[in-house]
């Protein structure tokens, strides 16, 4: 979207989700380490309905991104091939990167990797990045202009796709990170067909209430079933479109305002959301040795200290890579690389 007039409430609503993105690593960091014990369960229940939502919320927006920026003007073929090679670039880099830091720091990390691990990030990803890996994906499946012509069709293949991606077994489902890329299917397409207003309906006021009413209710309702909601086969599909439609209108109907402070901060988040998702799993696991060292303890000011440094940190080493000009260089290589060549 670099030669085109940004979205306000596109970017607000990317820095909302990208700040989730944060929040939802630094309480599953902090529940799986064993931070703080007696609230174990408001931790689970909290990272359970963050988890829910945060990732279709995400998708939602990166369909309707992709449908924005990569399907008008004379190159756009080429710009959507471009994107995708980046995307598979950054993906390789940084999870080779993070995979390599896992090695090394392996004793204050919640999840062992080893070298084969980084070896086979094409065949397994390595988590947090599989959403690069996914979103790399869906872009090439998704590059079809004929795919257009029968939209409610293929959304409905998305969504039985979707629900598939929830019964696969954890051990089949994590390579080529499958059973992600089936259940987040449904939503970037959505994010596409909202972009095209062929799916307005469903951000219509009663709409959004059923919804959010409903996905509360089972919220809820499931709040004491093992695992998390989005391996429960419909009722994911019913609590991520239930939350995340309304936050999608919301921030549709209301973040125009450029001049709002809040807003402003969203944007600024939105605006360097692929850096700081790329960025901040580093410091969410260095912040969780480092506060306890500070003195600070409390679950409520460590998760919080958690979230703001982390998203800060991040922020700030993306802002200062564009200052210096090597923000393209490292978070759009292949765009970079092409450019170079064209001068």
């Amino acid at each position: 979207m670099a030669a085109q007039k940004r979205i306000v409430w596109l970017d607000a609503a990317k820095g909302f989700a990208i700040l989730l993105v944060v929040a939802g690593h630094v309480f599953s960091g902090d529940l799986h380490a064993g931070m703080f014990p007696q609230q174990a369960a408001a931790l689970d229940l909290i990272c359970r309905v963050i988890y829910a939502f945060h990732m279709p919320l995400f998708f939602l927006l990166s369909g309707y991104v992709y449908q924005t920026a990569y399907f008008g003007g004379k190159h756009r073929h080429k710009a959507r091939r471009l994107q995708t090679l980046n995307l598979a670039a950054v993906f390789l880099l940084f999870s080779v990167g993070f995979g390599l830091c896992k090695v090394l720091l392996r004793r204050y990390t919640n999840a062992d990797v080893t070298l084969a691990d980084v070896a086979l990030v094409w065949l397994k990803p390595i988590p947090p990045y599989w959403y690069l890996y996914v979103l790399c994906i869906c872009c090439m499946l998704f590059a079809p202009d004929f795919l257009r012509k029968k939209p409610y069709l293929t959304l409905g293949v998305c969504i039985l796709l979707g629900q598939l991606g929830a019964l696969l077994p954890a051990r089949i489902g994590e390579y080529f990170a499958l059973a992600q890329l089936l259940s987040h299917l449904p939503y970037f397409w959505l994010g596409v067909l909202l972009c095209e207003g062929k799916c307005d309906v469903l951000l219509r006021m009663p709409v959004l209430a059923a919804g959010a009413l409903l996905s509360g209710l089972l919220t809820v309702l499931l709040r004491n079933t093992p695992g998390a909601y989005q391996r429960i086969p419909v009722c994911n599909l019913l609590i991520a479109c239930g939350i995340a439609m309304p936050v999608f209108a919301l921030f549709r109907r209301l973040a125009v305002r450029e001049g709002r402070l809040l807003t402003r901060l969203f944007c600024l988040l939105g605006r360097h959301s692929l850096e700081i998702f790329l960025l901040h799993s580093v410091f969410t696991a260095g912040c969780r040795v480092l506060l306890p060292l500070l003195g600070i303890t409390g679950c409520a000011a460590a998760i919080l200290c958690n979230v703001l440094l982390s998203t800060a940190v991040s922020l700030g080493l993306a802002v200062f890579c564009q200052k210096m000009g090597i923000r393209e260089m490292i978070f759009q290589p292949v765009k970079y690389s092409y450019r170079k060549r064209k001068q």
